[in-house]
C-alpha cells in the first residue's frame, strides 16, 4: 500500500533552501494561468489514473466541482493559499490515498522559522480539549475546552480542516485521527502562523479569554519532552514491531506500528524474520491470547499483511479479491474506464506450519488505515478476531493502493505535491461497500482524562476480556 499522508507531510527535505529563497517563495504570488495551468494538471492525472475517481459521485458530479473549481481561479494566490482552495477535493473525492500537501521546500521552512499553537489538542464528542499544555502558560490546565482561536468559533475551524482531510468514502475516524495527531499543523496550512493567539476557553462552568504567544516547533517539542516525557507521538515510535507477555506467557501482545517496505532501513528490522521469530516464541510459550495491535498504523507492504495473517488464519485464504487499474487514453470517461490486473497479491496464500490458533484481540482506531484496514477486515471476514476499539481508518471493501513510488505529481508551478493512487483494490465484493472501514465488536474511545493520563483502555478492555473466558 501506498506510504501515507502525514508521514510525507512530516518529512523533512535533505536540502533546505537559504532563509531568503524560502521566504521568497512563501510570499510569492502566482497569477491566475499559472494557478490554473497547476489545476488542469492534477485534473488531468485524476481522470487519466485515479482508479476511485467516481466511486463515490458520478462523473457528472466530479466535472461540476472540477469545472466549478477552475472558474474560481480568478485572482493571484500564494502556494499555501491556492492549497487551502483546492485542498477541499480530497474529501469530495472521499479516497484516503489521494492527499495534497504543500511542496516540502515550504514545509520545512515553516518548521524552522515560523510559529506555531503551543497545545496539542483532541477533538472528541464535538469539543476541542487542551491535553498537553506546550505554552509556558502555566494558568491553563489540561483537560480545558478550547471554545474559539483568534474570533474563530471552534466548530468554524474544525469544519474548515477536515474537509481538507483525506479519508476512504464516509469515513470520519481517519480524518479526525490526523488533526487530533498534527492539529497545529494542519492549523497553519488553512489559518497561516499568526504571532499569538487569542483563546476563549471552558473550565468545569467558567469562561475565560486569555492570549497566548505562539511558539517555535524546537521550543514546542523541549516542552514536550521536558514536561510529557510519556506522550510519545506516531512518527517518533523507536521500533515498527514490539512483542511482550503478561500472565505469565498465558497473553501476547503484538504491536504493529507502521508495515512499509522500508522498515528494515528505517528500524533495522527484517519484517518477515522478526514475526517468524515472534510466532516461534508464541507456540514454545504455549501462548493462549494473541492481543494484535494495528492502533496508529497507517499501512505499508501488502505482501507484510499476508505474510502476518499466514500466522492467524487456519485455511488458504485470499488477502485482496480484484485489482482495477485505469485504461489507457480513458479521457475521465466511467464506460469501460477500468481494467482489470491480475497481480500476485490476489493469490491464496497458505497457513504457517506453526500458525497460532488461540484466540486473538484486534485493538484498531482511526489510524488503522490502508493495509491494517485490510488485515482487520480479513480478521472479520474470517471470524478470526475479537475486534475492539474505534472504526479503522481504511476501508474493509475497497480503497486504492500503489505500488510505486512515482505516483505523486509536483504541480509545475505552485509546487504543491498531489496523489493519484492508480489501482482499484477491492477487499470484499464491491457491492458491499457502504464507504466505511471495520467497526470494533467493543467500541472503546479513551475520554479526554483518558488521553492526559495517558490511560490505555482499550488494550485494558482487551485484558479484561481474556481475563473474562472461562478457565480451559
Amino acid at each position: 500500500m501506498k506510504k501515507s499522508i502525514i508521514i510525507l507531510v512530516l518529512t523533512y527535505s535533505c536540502s533546505l533552501l537559504t532563509a531568503q529563497e524560502n521566504n521568497q517563495a512563501i510570499v510569492k504570488t502566482y497569477n491566475t494561468a499559472e494557478l490554473q495551468e497547476d489545476f488542469l494538471v492534477w485534473r488531468k492525472k485524476l481522470e487519466n489514473k485515479h482508479a476511485n475517481l467516481y466511486l463515490y459521485r458520478s462523473k457528472y458530479e466530479i466535472d461540476k466541482v472540477f469545472d466549478s473549481m477552475y472558474l474560481g481561479i480568478d485572482t493571484a494566490m500564494t502556494a499555501l493559499q491556492f492549497y487551502s482552495y483546492i485542498s477541499p477535493l480530497v474529501s469530495i473525492i472521499k479516497d484516503g490515498h489521494n492527499y495534497i500537501h504543500p511542496n516540502n521546500k515550504l514545509t520545512d521552512y515553516y518548521d524552522n522559522h515560523a510559529l506555531f499553537f503551543p497545545f496539542h489538542v483532541s477533538y472528541l464528542d464535538k469539543k476541542l480539549w487542551i491535553d498537553m499544555n506546550l505554552s509556558g502558560d502555566t494558568t491553563i490546565q489540561v483537560g480545558t475546552e478550547i471554545l474559539s482561536i483568534n474570533g474563530l468559533e471552534v466548530d468554524t475551524i474544525m469544519q474548515e480542516l477536515f474537509k481538507r482531510m483525506p479519508r476512504d468514502g464516509y469515513n470520519e475516524t481517519y480524518p479526525l485521527w490526523i488533526l487530533n495527531e498534527w492539529f497545529r499543523e494542519f492549523y497553519s496550512y488553512v489559518f497561516d502562523h499568526p504571532t499569538t493567539f487569542k483563546l476563549r476557553l471552558k473550565k468545569s462552568d467558567a469562561i475565560v479569554s486569555t492570549t497566548v504567544n505562539a511558539l517555535s516547533k524546537d521550543s514546542i517539542l523541549h516542552t514536550r519532552k521536558k514536561l510529557y516525557p510519556d506522550r510519545v507521538m506516531v512518527h517518533e515510535n523507536k521500533k515498527a514491531i514490539t512483542y511482550s507477555n503478561i500472565d505469565s506467557f498465558k497473553t501476547g501482545i503484538l504491536k504493529i506500528y507502521t508495515f512499509d517496505f522500508r522498515i528494515k532501513k528505517y528500524y533495522n528490522q527484517d519484517f518477515n524474520k522478526t514475526i517468524k521469530q515472534i510466532f516461534k516464541e508464541i507456540e514454545n510459550n504455549k501462548t493462549q491470547n494473541l492481543i494484535l495491535d494495528l492502533r496508529n498504523n497507517q499501512g505499508g507492504e501488502s505482501t507484510f499483511g499476508a505474510s502476518l495473517l499466514s500466522y492467524l488464519l487456519h485455511k488458504p485464504f485470499g488477502y485482496v479479491k480484484e485489482y482495477y487499474a485505469v485504461r489507457k487514453f480513458s479521457r475521465g470517461t466511467t464506460d469501460n474506464r477500468l481494467k482489470k490486473h491480475l497481480l500476485n497479491r490476489t493469490k491464496k496464500t497458505n497457513p504457517k506450519k506453526n500458525l497460532f490458533s488461540g484466540k486473538v484481540f484486534l485493538l484498531i482506531n482511526g489510524g488503522s488505515f490502508s493495509n491494517s484496514g485490510i488485515i482487520s477486515s480479513v480478521l472479520e471476514t474470517n471470524n478470526r478476531a475479537i475486534i475492539i476499539g474505534d472504526e479503522a481508518g481504511g476501508s474493509k471493501t475497497v480503497l486504492t493502493s500503489s505500488f510505486s513510488v512515482k505516483t505523486a505529481t509536483t504541480l509545475p508551478n505552485t509546487k504543491i505535491v498531489c496523489d493519484k493512487p492508480d489501482y482499484r483494490t477491492v477487499i470484499r465484493d464491491l457491492e458491499l461497500n457502504d464507504g466505511h472501514g471495520v467497526f470494533p465488536t467493543h467500541q472503546v474511545i479513551p475520554t479526554i482524562d483518558d488521553i492526559i493520563t495517558n490511560k490505555d483502555v482499550v488494550l485494558e478492555k482487551a485484558i479484561l476480556l481474556i481475563n473474562k473466558q472461562p478457565v480451559q
